[in-house]
């Protein structure tokens, strides 16, 4: 919770924001609907989540899902539905040079051992009906935003030096080059049929081979089940494992582990601790799967959570010891289980796993988040009283580390209470001393911090602490030139340093340590050199430089001078250059939650609106006159505003002259001011819950969606009537220097002109999801036509030069797909030539240009 005497402007990230139920067609808005803020959930069966816009609470709530579900079985994304393209069976390869058969084309399905690759998108052709598309060569990067979405896991590589793995709750794994201190993405190859493998259920190191990594993937139980992706290359390509069991990267819980884990022993060998089946093994490296029956436990089941719905927990931790096994593998294991049942609910075997009994002694009505089994073979137990990553079940939170001797003696050594709070969130043991330990405090905020044992447990030391604005000594923070983190002061503490499960002391260097937090990476070289009681003498850096996990919400059709973000969970920031960190940081006057929409003046871009969460009716709306620099909240509300949090639209005339907002549906009808919102006038003939935008020539005209209907208003916005028809649901996107032209990704793509009276369906295209447009062809007066779609049976995102969408090629490779798009939203640069923008659901906002 916010502590109301410090006044902090985050209380805790209740990870990244994931639109469960608003990955629809064409991108349509998400209705707000609640203050409270909704964790990522387990969208199940048939339901839909209530609240499922997860964001950050405290910050005036969170945006909530209006409607949509995610049903069993199918990727979130289009609806619920399979998405664009096939999904890949049981050991298909997915990745470059990994398309040895089968296309990719929408609805299609890899039988097992098919693939998922580049052999499908074919180098010529026109996009006719029927006909593959002709390719263009793209380079695709992220914009540089700095973070912002929760690091569940950190594995180092114990046989390679300098190499690691992190994996993210919806942006998808990681991998830590040492030489250029940055993360490579690795997942974003999967289309958005395969969306819900870029949640990062858990991820394995091979012990033995350094370019083996696994990865336990699926974002939530409701999606179906996950799957288990193996990489020969250290995640360049993947080979995708079916296991017949649902898995929750994005869901409660999902803090905890490795459940995932290789035999040291016998790297052939590895065994799944899943949320509702129990205890899987595998003997052939991941390909193939079956279930422990010997495996005596399941972890809690079916438990209630706070914004509705049940969560599965299962076996959340596996851990090999690797003294006296064989070729043939090892002999001990131990698994633990998500339960606050009687018992330390830690069980073992001793014959590989042929029998398993629960260890005596110990904490009893405990949960292990983490541990590790040190070189000596002591099992070192970060144990808490609830699940994490935040307190989710009403229990009073705490947390207890404890060591398990080899010959099953316990011992609690748990940090005095001067520097411990919350529950125990992450911990990791030091591969060349096995009494060197890195522990950390989990939902403490006063604030959470690490801290750090050389003798087994009997002292401690604080090694990082950030200072604070009540609490001034600490550790030294640097945020790498991310200017998020400095946002009013020093708010490292409680906004970019909490949620701390993700522990990793590198096996090759004990002074040298990563963690992650709901909001990023940081790392030390030199853990060793506290000096004080508060972690003085301790560096630590933000180390997430590659590794970009935000969700954005909205994208303007076209990006003219500045790139203006509109992000969960972060609210949004100003790009001047693409790849470098905003220099200006989160929107601020007022700070928004999530800012849910943005626009710009096209013939003044120096005046720029923004709606979102704020907390505060009035200034849920806010209005910028030298290009999203500083801001000014509205001074008042408009008419029937069912506030705050609730506002989801906006359209800036041409001119900058006035502005129309549009609340989600029930909350208010949409409203236009010509005085920044010192006073409002309703619109006329316009549902609530509208989606709004405006010619982008025309000062006087707008354009609205509700249902498959165009609306339009010539006199701005006093009064709007139905201008035109379409089949299913998106919002208008006008085009940049084309007076009255408006089109709509709605499934299919439709061309609007004349301010809607005129109406042509892009024919050539069998699926469309987003339209945008950018700087026009040489030789070509029209603005570029870009989409994500399907043309030619296969699915991608595609460039028109023609202005009518009469041939298409695909810009992007099946390397670069980014799982599911957050909103469908692309857009074009009216500057740069063929350069385009989308809006990932947990890979940030991404950008191609041409080579």
């Amino acid at each position: 919770m916010i502590h109301p005497a410090r006044g902090q402007r985050r209380s805790h990230r209740l990870g990244t924001l994931l639109w469960a139920g608003c990955l629809s067609v064409a991108g349509a808005a998400c209705a707000g609907g609640g203050n409270s803020a909704s964790d990522a959930g387990s969208p199940g069966t048939g339901a839909s989540s209530s609240g499922g816009a997860r964001a950050t609470g405290g910050r005036g709530g969170s945006a909530s899902g209006a409607g949509g579900s995610i049903s069993a079985g199918g990727s979130s994304g289009l609806g619920g539905a399979a998405g664009a393209a096939g999904r890949a069976g049981s050991g298909g390869t997915i990745g470059s040079g990994g398309a040895t058969g089968g296309n990719t084309g929408r609805g299609g399905a890899s039988s097992s051992g098919g693939s998922i690759g580049s052999g499908g998108i074919g180098a010529g052709g026109r996009a006719g009906a029927g006909g593959t598309p002709p390719s263009g060569s793209y380079t695709w990067k992220n914009v540089a935003i700095g973070g912002g979405g929760f690091v569940t896991g950190i594995v180092f590589s114990p046989v390679q030096k300098g190499l690691a793995y992190a994996r993210t709750d919806v942006g998808g794994c990681y991998r830590w080059d040492s030489a250029t201190a940055a993360w490579t993405p690795l997942t974003d190859m999967f289309p958005m049929s395969n969306g819900n493998d870029l949640g990062g259920e858990s991820i394995a190191a091979d012990p033995i081979d350094a370019n083996v990594v696994y990865a336990a993937a699926g974002m939530y139980e409701g999606n179906g089940n996950g799957v288990i992706l193996r990489s020969a290359d250290r995640g360049a390509t993947w080979t995708v494992n079916t296991i017949g069991v649902v898995m929750g990267g994005n869901e409660l819980g999902r803090g905890m582990g490795e459940r995932l884990a290789v035999d040291p022993n016998n790297n052939t060998i590895l065994l799944f601790g899943t949320r509702a089946n129990g205890l899987y093994k595998s003997s052939d490296s991941g390909a193939h799967w079956a279930k422990l029956s010997a495996f005596p436990a399941t972890g809690d089941l079916n438990v209630a959570n706070p914004y509705g719905g049940t969560t599965n927990y299962g076996l959340q931790l596996v851990l090999f010891d690797k003294r006296g096994g064989t070729a043939a593998g090892s002999q001990t294991i131990y698994v633990a289980a998500a339960s606050r049942g009687s018992g330390s609910n830690l069980y073992q075997t001793t014959n590989g796993g042929a029998s398993w009994t629960p260890v005596a002694g110990g904490p009893s009505g405990l949960m292990a988040h983490h541990g590790v089994v040190a070189s000596d073979g002591t099992v070192w137990l970060a144990y808490s009283s609830d699940y994490g990553p935040n307190g989710s079940s009403g229990a009073s939170l705490s947390g207890q580390i404890w060591k398990l001797s080899p010959t099953g003696s316990w011992t609690n050594v748990t940090p005095p209470a001067t520097n411990w709070g919350g529950m125990a969130g992450g911990l990791s043991v030091d591969a060349q001393n096995a009494n060197h330990v890195l522990v950390s405090t989990l939902d403490w905020y006063a604030p959470d911090r690490l801290l750090a044992t050389s003798d087994g447990g009997v002292s401690w030391k604080v090694v990082g602490q950030p200072p604070v604005s009540w609490n001034t000594s600490g550790s030294t923070y640097d945020d790498n030139g991310v200017a998020y983190w400095s946002l009013g002061g020093a708010q490292i503490g409680t906004g970019a340093t909490n949620w701390v499960e993700a522990v990793a002391i590198d096996p090759f260097d004990g002074n040298h340590a990563m963690y992650g937090t709901g909001a990023g990476i940081w790392s030390s070289s030199n853990i060793g050199s506290a000096s004080g009681s508060a972690g003085q003498g301790v560096t630590w850096t933000f180390s997430d430089q590659g590794l970009e996990e935000t969700v954005p919400i909205f994208l303007v059709p076209s990006v003219r001078g500045a790139f203006l973000g509109a992000i969960g969970d972060l609210g949004g920031m100003r790009n001047t250059d693409l790849d470098a960190y905003s220099a200006t940081g989160e929107y601020s006057n007022p700070v928004d939650s999530n800012t849910m929409g943005i626009d710009f003046a096209e013939s003044n871009p120096n005046f720029v609106v923004r709606v979102g969460n704020s907390g505060t009716a009035a200034s849920d709306v806010a209005y910028s006159t030298d290009n999203a620099v500083t801001w000014h909240p509205a001074s008042s509300a408009p008419p029937g505003y069912g506030g705050p949090n609730n506002m989801t639209s906006v359209a800036v005339a041409a001119d900058g002259s006035r502005f129309i907002v549009a609340p989600a549906a029930g909350h208010g009808s949409p409203a236009f001011t010509t005085d920044n919102g010192a006073s409002w006038t309703t619109c006329s003939g316009l549902p609530s819950g509208a989606l709004l935008a405006a010619d982008r020539v025309t000062a006087m005209t707008f354009y609205a969606t509700s249902g498959g209907t165009l609306y339009a208003s010539t006199n701005g916005g006093a009064s709007f009537s139905a201008a035109n028809s379409f089949t299913g649901t998106g919002a208008p996107r006008p085009v940049f220097g084309q007076a009255g032209e408006v089109w709509v990704a709605a499934g299919a793509l439709y061309r609007f002109t004349s301010a809607g009276a005129s109406k042509t369906q892009i024919a050539n295209l069998s699926s469309a999801y987003g339209v945008g447009f950018g700087k026009a062809a040489s030789g070509q007066t029209h603005p570029a036509v870009f989409v994500i779609g399907t043309v030619g049976g296969q699915y991608g995102f595609f460039r028109s030069d023609d202005g009518a969408g009469t041939s298409w090629t695909r810009i992007n490779d099946n390397q670069h797909q980014f799982g599911w798009l957050q909103g469908s939203f692309i857009a074009g640069d009216e500057s740069v030539f063929g350069r385009v923008y989308l809006t990932t659901g947990g890979r940030g906002y991404v950008y191609g240009q041409p080579n």
